[in-house]
């Protein structure tokens, strides 16, 4: 039967496909099967022809058998290359995925880190507060496309996740972070 690689691993198939041609090992059959015909006495009879057709049959299907063993056993490799293939595509994607995500969320960290410092020393001018908050939002900002091009995503905040600055306090200087 043909299979979708185009591999036919009938025995049946490849005994007609091994019988069909004129080979040399056929014509030794057909010939070896007629000559024990004739040792019978049976001649030129339809029992001599057929004597022939079984020898061609008996040297083709071990050949056909052993050929369809083979094809079942590529086959059998190809469907277990594929599925390893898979498995490591997929176990590759998990790694790069935790990876992607521990580089963000450090990422992120060390932001708000950096925003905490600057907001819980009071000694820090509003001013160069300010510039520093700025550069540190910037630095994010550029960690966050190096991320994104590096791993060909799009990180994009969550409704819940951004939250609403405030005009007064803490939120104003957090104001225009995300």
């Amino acid at each position: 039967m043909a299979t979708t690689t185009g591999i036919d691993d009938g025995v049946a198939n490849r005994v007609a496909a091994i019988t069909s041609g004129n080979s040399d090992l056929m014509k030794l059959a057909r010939t070896q099967g007629i000559q024990a015909a004739n040792r019978r006495g049976l001649g030129n009879s339809s029992m001599a022809v057929q004597a022939g057709q079984t020898a061609v049959l008996n040297a083709a299907t071990p050949i056909a058998s052993q050929d369809a063993q083979t094809a079942a056993a590529w086959q059998t490799n190809q469907a277990n290359i594929a599925a390893d293939q898979q498995k490591t595509t997929a176990a590759l994607a998990a790694d790069q995925q935790k990876t992607m995500a521990s580089a963000l969320t450090d990422l992120t960290s060390q932001r708000f880190n950096a925003l905490s410092n600057t907001l819980n020393n009071a000694e820090i001018p509003a001013a160069t507060r300010a510039a520093v908050q700025s550069s540190i939002n910037d630095q994010y900002k550029q960690g966050l496309d190096y991320l994104q091009s590096l791993y060909g995503v799009q990180f994009v905040p969550t409704a819940s996740a951004t939250p609403t600055p405030a005009t007064t306090g803490l939120g104003a200087n957090l104001a225009g972070i995300y």
